[in-house]
């Protein structure tokens, strides 16, 4: 699989584990059926894109990570500068992190 495809179907599979768990709190116990379903891919298409529900579950946490610190930085550049900035930042991240705690 060409990596342009591969990164298309990580991608497609992390935006379906996102819809599924942020409503439950926790990808932990989500059903490897019910992901692959709303993703629309098979379990072959699955391990082509990850080794293994580890691996995938890694891939999920830092694409939390990556969505909190973008949150983060985008408060940053709509804030006044100094303490109030640095403050507004932290509570977006912290905010962001606790509503879409997966892992």
């Amino acid at each position: 699989m060409a990596d342009a495809a591969l990164k298309q179907l990580r991608e497609r599979i992390l935006k379906a584990a996102r819809e599924l768990s942020v409503p439950r709190g926790s990808a932990l116990e989500l059903p490897q059926a019910e992901l692959l379903a709303a993703a629309g891919v098979g379990e072959t298409e699955f391990q082509q894109a990850f080794a293994d529900r580890r691996a995938w579950l890694l891939a999920l946490l830092l694409d939390f990570l990556d969505l909190a610190r973008a949150n983060a930085i985008d408060t940053l550049a709509q804030s006044e500068s100094g303490v109030p900035r640095i403050a507004a930042a932290f509570e977006r991240y912290w905010d962001s992190k606790d509503r879409k705690s997966v892992v």
